[in-house]
């Protein structure tokens, strides 16, 4: 391909797909500049400690024009897709054979992949999002992370990656946009709001320390394995019933208690984090305490939550302790109580819940649906426990994203991303490069 020849050396490498469905050849993928809004020249001309953080108020000074120039960057980077595919293709990344594409005008183009992407940039809705990817997250995260996309689609069945861009567009349909959205906005404030509602400072300098800190690479495998138990599904259900609701199990709890209101659930949160935290814990004392509390005609959300905690501790039948288990969450129940002493993000959740979150219906099928979507998430999950450097990248942008003078710009753009059909698009842009659905010989290759 001696279009390749004439680019610059590599940008990166492909590993290759381990899924043995098929047979891979890893390609190196040629370098394109400032195209994929790597900055170079931060690495040629500053080192990384030199670098300015840049502020709310600095971004907002380059207004539209910064909004204008990542759309000038995104449709570039829509042509580097377009280069990425026919490397991938092409080359043999997906079969050695390395078949003909079909006529391209039967496929969705890059383009039209990309278009709602394109079009939230055009409009200066992700100008802080851009500017935040560009000028804080350093070049080597910022592959990191371009390389996960890639790598969650590579772990993925054929199968299970063809039907992935519609599970990502259903996402709202159970509520999981939902309740993203409810935890996430009211962090940033509305300034404009009657009255004017100020951003939570002190609760995002909090949910930023733990990303940037907590998020390790035991704390992936742990979520793996609990995206992919069976088990999960009803009881997720169960708790966004309760949080639809207004959590009337948790006001019965908090008043049964004499706790009060926010600083009594705070209190309890922070209680039962210490109790897991000992070295000695094995949880039984808090799972016993549920228990006492849980209706065992209607188990609610009291029941999945302690449900939830018995997957996060016990192995697979449910009654014996886990050490590997009881190590993480022990680890993990410690980095929050340091990070959030206070129990600052249990007071914000406690507000969330009350509020209510608006959900849509459950369809019947529900919890099979649910299914899917948390394998989808176990696989992203069992990347970042394995790519140190996808997970540093990926603690890194969102403890950016929610660092208290950059968040209160950065947060509104991530809703509006959340509650678009970026992801899916995204998602089968990849599902396109690396199952080739045009290719006469996609069969082969175990697309339906």
């Amino acid at each position: 391909m001696e279009w390749l020849a004439n680019l610059p050396g590599p940008l990166f490498v492909l590993p290759a797909r381990r899924h043995t469905a098929r047979s891979v050849v890893a390609p190196t993928l040629p370098s394109f500049g400032n195209h994929l809004s790597m900055p170079t020249h931060f690495a040629a001309n500053a080192p990384e400690a030199a670098r300015p953080s840049r502020s709310v108020a600095q971004a907002k000074v380059a207004g539209s024009a910064a909004g204008a120039n990542w759309a000038v960057r995104l449709g570039k980077l829509a042509g580097i897709s377009f280069a990425l595919g026919l490397a991938l293709s092409g080359c043999g990344a997906l079969d050695e054979s390395a078949p003909a594409v079909a006529d391209p005008q039967a496929c969705p183009s890059v383009e039209e992949r990309l278009q709602p992407l394109l079009e939230l940039a055009a409009g200066g809705h992700l100008q802080h999002v851009a500017d935040l990817i560009e000028h804080e997250l350093d070049p080597a995260s910022q592959r990191a992370l371009l390389v996960l996309l890639l790598d969650i689609g590579k772990a993925m069945p054929p199968g299970t990656l063809q039907k992935a861009p519609q599970i990502l567009a259903d996402l709202d349909k159970v509520g999981l946009v939902a309740v993203l959205v409810a935890l996430l906005e009211p962090l940033a404030g509305d300034p404009g709001a009657s009255p004017p509602q100020p951003a939570h400072l002190a609760e995002l300098q909090a949910f930023s320390n733990i990303c940037r800190t907590c998020l390790d690479q035991d704390l992936f495998v742990l979520s793996t394995q609990l995206f992919r138990d069976p088990r999960l599904p009803p009881l997720l259900l169960a708790l966004l019933a309760e949080a639809e609701a207004g959590a009337p199990q948790l006001r019965a709890v908090l008043a049964q208690s004499g706790s009060q209101g926010r600083a009594g659930f705070s209190t309890l949160v922070r209680s039962a984090l210490l109790s897991l935290s000992q070295a000695d814990s094995d949880a039984e004392p808090l799972v016993q305490a549920l228990d006492a509390l849980v209706d065992p005609l209607a188990p609610g959300a009291l029941g999945a939550v302690r449900d939830l905690l018995v997957l996060a501790v016990r192995e697979a039948d449910g009654a014996t302790p886990s050490p590997t288990k009881l190590a993480t969450v022990r680890k993990l129940a410690g980095c929050l109580t340091q990070l959030d002493p206070q129990g600052l993000l249990a007071g914000h959740l406690y507000d969330v819940l009350l509020a209510g979150i608006p959900l849509p219906v459950t369809p019947p099928g529900e919890v099979t649906q649910t299914a899917e979507r948390l394998e989808l998430l176990a696989y992203a999950s069992e990347e970042l426990s394995t790519n140190a450097a996808a997970r540093d990248a990926w603690g890194q942008i969102l403890g950016l994203a929610l660092q208290p003078d950059l968040a209160v710009a950065t947060i509104p753009e991530l809703v509006t991303l959340v509650e678009s059909p970026v992801l899916a698009d995204l998602f089968a842009l990849i599902s396109d490069l690396l199952l080739q659905p045009c290719s006469p010989h996609s069969q082969d290759r175990g697309v339906p």
